[in-house]
């Protein structure tokens, strides 16, 4: 692969190397296809972003898209990462973080024949404070931190289709990975793209629907308004955010 900025870059990221030998994006996919989707990612990336931006990307691995603050000066941070250390589910992570830079979602894609596909989406790990998930969620108006994470996805790739591994079609569930206990999958993922409004594409992936629908303001009960008022206002800050980040750095 010729990629005029990743072959300068290679060194950071040697995994790239050995990834179609190995279980990638989810369990069922060909040796053949694993080499055309990660090719294609590169291609997808250095087409839809100005070379400035590309170049600083590569040099240093990750870029901050945007930040929003909540209630309480709650805030959270976006980053698109390269060189992703779930190097077996995609190519690039969209990461979020709070204030203090602890990691809440890392969400990780790869781009097949111009349509993103997730094959992972972590929260925090076991071992870290859950609390801190709540806290968040309650000063953003309750939006999960993995529903703002997708939200910036879908706004930085706004008019490409999206799909999303299954709980039957994640890697983890390959051979190679699926009787080791320390390789298992902590989301229900079926049970969250579903709550999206996705469609079963097959038995490895979900078809997510083309747009996130917000309630009507109307039909939602009284007591609520206000939640979903503030909610909503989030929301259109970090769209006009994604959208100043966009016209910088899109071509």
């Amino acid at each position: 692969m010729n990629d005029k900025f990743l072959k300068e870059n290679i060194h950071k990221y040697p995994a790239l190397c050995s990834k179609i030998h190995r279980p990638y994006l989810a369990n069922s996919i060909k040796l053949e296809d694993k080499a055309n989707i990660i090719i294609s990612s590169y291609i997808f990336l250095n087409n839809y972003f100005k070379d400035s931006f590309l170049a600083e990307l590569y040099e240093k691995g990750i870029y901050k898209i945007c930040e929003i603050e909540g209630k309480n000066e709650e805030q959270l941070f976006f980053y698109l990462k390269v060189y992703t250390d779930f190097e077996k589910e995609g190519e690039f992570n969209l990461i979020c973080t709070d204030k203090s830079e602890n990691q809440l979602v890392k969400l990780t894609f790869a781009v097949d024949n111009n349509k993103i596909a997730i094959a992972g989406l972590q929260g925090m790990k076991k071992d870290e404070n859950l609390e801190k998930i709540k806290y968040v969620t309650k000063n953003f108006y309750g939006i999960f931190p993995k529903k703002i994470t997708l939200e910036v996805l879908y706004l930085l790739f706004s008019n490409f289709q999206k799909k999303a591994v299954s709980n039957n079609g994640h890697v983890y569930l390959s051979l190679r990975y699926k009787f080791k206990k320390y390789r298992k999958i902590n989301v229900d993922y079926d049970e969250f793209w579903e709550s999206l409004g996705a469609k079963r594409e097959n038995e490895t992936f979900w078809l997510l629907p083309e747009k996130l629908t917000r309630k009507n303001i109307e039909d939602i009960p009284s007591k609520k308004r206000s939640q979903y008022t503030n909610r909503y206002k989030i929301l259109d800050e970090l769209k006009d955010k994604v959208d100043s980040f966009l016209l910088t750095y899109k071509k």
